[in-house]
């Protein structure tokens, strides 16, 4: 009987399938390859200028890189028709490009099943023709069958959970964080050191203390510390 459950368990172990870990893991592609993907959809939306083209072969280079939805939001207001045949042309306002292609340390790429969204965060400036106020800017793209397309341009909408996952966020609560440690170190340096001139000379520094009190004045604590510091350094 032993030696029959043994086989059985055997035979089940081999004809078992095998289910893949961890796939979603290696399935998500690098920071370095999403860059490519957006890199080579603004190098694909640029070649529609190159020359004039039939409705199918601008859908199919457009294909490639973009979904359906964002492809005819890009025609609707760049592409145009000349001869009977379709083109675009150079333009200064050129909604539905890709925004940015040349990506630095600032650009975030953040993860979130089978969305990635690509984005960095403008700060606030008056300087020069166009003025804006601080605010998100990025591409959401999603994951069709193997590939990776661009679905939609995000201004200021990207959504909370997605920055919170983001590196800038996080540096930026760690430096807060450091901020206020800092400012809790040097309040308790402040206050040892109050006591302590205190102990030294417990009747002065009352009668000085009080005298600042009873006065009104605005002299501040850090000064009087100062202060006290260079007597004791003269020996007084």
């Amino acid at each position: 009987m032993k030696k029959t459950l043994l086989v059985i368990c055997a035979v089940l172990l081999i004809v078992m399938p095998t289910y893949p870990q961890a796939t979603e893991g290696k399935n998500k592609p690098s920071r370095e390859e999403i860059f490519t993907v957006l890199e080579n959809a603004f190098l694909a939306q640029v070649s529609l200028s190159e020359e004039l083209r039939t409705k199918e072969e601008i859908n199919e280079i457009l294909s490639e890189y973009f979904t359906e939805e964002y492809a005819k939001e890009f025609w609707d207001i760049n592409v145009a028709e000349e001869n009977g045949k379709f083109v675009t042309y150079g333009t200064d306002f050129a909604p539905y490009y890709i925004p940015y292609y040349q990506f630095s340390d600032k650009t975030e790429v953040v993860f979130e099943g089978d969305k990635a969204y690509v984005f960095e965060f403008f700060p606030e400036t008056h300087e020069g023709p166009v003025g804006y106020e601080s605010h998100y800017e990025g591409l959401l793209l999603v994951k069709n069958g193997d590939s990776w397309k661009v679905a939609e341009y995000l201004y200021d909408t990207i959504p909370e959970s997605v920055i919170e996952q983001s590196d800038s966020h996080v540096e930026l609560i760690n430096t807060n964080n450091q901020v206020a440690e800092e400012a809790e170190t040097t309040k308790e340096v402040e206050t040892a050191s109050l006591q302590f001139q205190l102990g030294m000379n417990p009747i002065g520094n009352l009668i000085q203390y009080g005298a600042i009190i009873s006065s009104g004045e605005t002299e501040s604590i850090t000064a009087l510390f100062e202060q006290n510091d260079e007597q004791l350094v003269m020996g007084y």
